[in-house]
């Protein structure tokens, strides 16, 4: 219990004192019960307010015992919070407003703010008497042991939504365990960060590229590498020279502004390999849905995104060291890769993969 100093008032006018001053060295509570005696004795030499004696000493218990139960209600900051704190004080309201509470012991749930009953919250449902409320923070079992903490005088609008208030408290039976929150959806799932995203994101209609590149089972750079090709987001002389990064835009192998369709398909060594495959180069931007082989899908788009990134890697060697490459080179290459990411895959497509670099390896022979 705190210690504090405390002034014990002084008996009437008739018999003045100077007023005692006790140090910190009493406890708060044994002064303010100190003050209470001396109150008490005051108000028995003066008769006419005995009669409001024992309402005074009913309040006093009260508040007392209210001021020991009390500590910091849900929501209330310390006298000097921490960066942590203000971040929570700031996000609370959203946290409140797309989640809602099922009441078991109601020691985690705000009785004003959060949605715990049917419709808005009480805050909103109840205006006039939450504006008469002196301790807003409160929670619900609070609430429910120690009565709403109003202004003296309510106006005829707050006593009705007191009533009512106290019916819908009186009638949500509280027992031992933790408030069970959840999500402000139909589904209601329980509370959880990435249920929050979700409802807090805009909607967007579902990104293919993103689904067809994070699906494949290679390394990770080069999941970034086909998505980013697929979005035309790399680095190709077009794009640095959009972005005045490169003082040209021209390819490096030919006479030929470098966009990626030239540079993973009109170019002359993209072009070759692709002839070596026998792949037949498609109008659009994308090969996605080409297989000349009875393999599973997921597997032929990562045969091709191997490809592209061995045309990137050779198209970077052309560019930083001067050193060309032909379409057998490219497709050994690609070979390797495969052999050496075999083991991401599970054991029944491991058949398919090596089918597939089969395949790559037969197109090197003809070359």
């Amino acid at each position: 219990m705190a210690y504090r100093t405390a002034l014990i008032p002084a008996p009437p006018a008739s018999r003045r004192r100077t007023m005692l001053t006790i140090s910190v060295a009493v406890p708060y509570a044994k002064l303010v019960w100190f003050g209470c005696l001396r109150r008490v004795g005051s108000q028995l030499q003066e008769p006419q307010e005995n009669t409001d004696l024992e309402r005074w000493w009913t309040e006093t218990r009260k508040r007392l015992r209210r001021e020991d139960r009390r500590g910091r209600d849900l929501g209330e900051s310390s006298s000097s919070p921490s960066f942590l704190e203000r971040i929570v004080e700031e996000c609370l309201p959203l946290y409140r407003t797309i989640t809602k509470v099922t009441v078991v012991s109601g020691t985690a749930t705000s009785f004003w703010f959060d949605r715990w009953l049917p419709g808005e919250p009480l805050a909103k449902r109840f205006a006039a008497l939450f504006s008469h409320c002196t301790r807003p923070q409160a929670s619900v079992a609070v609430v429910a042991a120690l009565g709403i903490d109003l202004q003296p005088w309510l106006s005829s609008v707050a006593e009705g939504e007191l009533r009512l208030a106290l019916q819908l408290l009186h009638a949500t039976p509280l027992r031992e365990g933790p408030d069970l929150r959840s999500m402000d959806t139909p589904a209601a799932p329980p509370f959880s960060t990435r249920a929050a995203y979700r409802l807090l994101s805009p909607v967007h209609p579902r990104d293919v590229s993103a689904c067809c590149s994070w699906a494949l089972r290679l390394p990770t750079k080069l999941r970034i590498f086909a998505y980013l090709a697929d979005i035309d987001r790399l680095s190709t002389r077009a794009n640095l020279f959009y972005k005045s990064c490169a003082p040209s835009d021209v390819c490096a192998a030919c006479p030929q502004v470098e966009t990626r369709r030239h540079l993973f398909f009109d170019c002359c060594l993209p072009s070759e390999t692709w002839r070596c495959l026998g792949v037949r180069i498609p109008a659009g931007p994308s090969l996605c849905g080409i297989s000349p082989l009875p393999i599973p899908t997921s597997l032929w788009h990562a045969g091709l995104a191997t490809v592209l990134w061995g045309l990137w890697k050779a198209r970077n060697d052309l560019v930083f060291n001067s050193r060309s490459a032909t379409p057998a080179l490219v497709l050994r290459k690609v070979c390797d890769d495969l052999a050496l990411w075999r083991w991401r895959y599970r054991i029944e497509d491991r058949g398919h993969l090596d089918q597939l670099r089969v395949f790559f390896i037969s197109c090197i022979r003809d070359v």
